[in-house]
Parts: C-alpha cells; sequence; structure tokens
C-alpha cells in the first residue's frame, strides 16, 4: 500500500483492530472500536520535501503528538495545536502494517497493556520491540 499525502485514514491497531480515538476532551488519544466518526479519522500529510508524515485528525484539525517531556516509555499520545512529524516504515514481519516511529528514535507509536482491545487504552510511544501492538493499518476512507 502506498500512502497518499492528503488522503483521510483510519488508523488500524496490528494486534487489537482497535483504532486511534481522539476523545471527546479533545486531547487524549485511546484505542477504541471503530465507529468510523471524525474523531476516529487523520489525515496524512507529507512533511515539506521529506519521508515523513503529519497526521490531523478531521473533527478538531489537532495534529497527533505526545505529551511534553523527555522522551521514555510509557510517553502518552496527545493532540496537539501545531504539527508534528513522524517516521512511517513498513513492519519487518508483516509489511501490510506500518510502525509509526519518533523520528531518530526507537521510540514506537504502542496500544499499550501489551495491545489490549478494550476501549480506553492508552496509546503511547514505546522503545520497538517485534510486539504487533506498535503496528498500524492504514485504511483510506
Amino acid at each position: 500500500m502506498s500512502l497518499v499525502s492528503g488522503s483521510t485514514y483510519i488508523l488500524i491497531n496490528g494486534r487489537s483492530g482497535t483504532v486511534a480515538d481522539l476523545s471527546g476532551d479533545g486531547q487524549t488519544i485511546f484505542g477504541w472500536g471503530r465507529h468510523g466518526e471524525d474523531n476516529q479519522r487523520w489525515e496524512l500529510l507529507q512533511y515539506s520535501g521529506t519521508n515523513q508524515w503529519i497526521f490531523r485528525n478531521i473533527r478538531t484539525k489537532t495534529y497527533l503528538g505526545i505529551m511534553e517531556g523527555h522522551l521514555q516509555d510509557g510517553l502518552q499520545l496527545r493532540a496537539v495545536p501545531t504539527a508534528v512529524a513522524w517516521d512511517i516504515n513498513p513492519d519487518g514481519l508483516d509489511p501490510s502494517n506500518y510502525r509509526i516511529t519518533v523520528p531518530g528514535s526507537q521510540y514506537n507509536v504502542d496500544l499499550t497493556k501489551n495491545g489490549d482491545a478494550t476501549n480506553g487504552t492508552p496509546i503511547a510511544i514505546w522503545s520497538r520491540w517485534e510486539g504487533t501492538n506498535q503496528t498500524w493499518r492504514f485504511e483510506r476512507v
């Protein structure tokens, strides 16, 4: 699959099948069962002249980012007002899934609790390992 800048996607976790959902508070990003509303839709934009990507939520026009602080395991994703660039690469074990990483780091976007499918499971960054809870499918909508 080729990602298309300017297109809208639902991000589906490779382990749980839940999706990246911007909660009603407009800031917190959780794994949630798919319902297809705009808070689960993300416009993907290629960062000017690079292989990095920006995720903009369709409902709020805010961006996929992380809480402030030093990069570390468990730092939770948040919606932020300014664009944040991410690397996206096919997973080495299953190229139909992708890894979303903090550029220049080993930190992957991770559905925590080992990919727990329970609604409200936090999405955070975590050091790379081979778990499928760190992989994501991009479904164009």
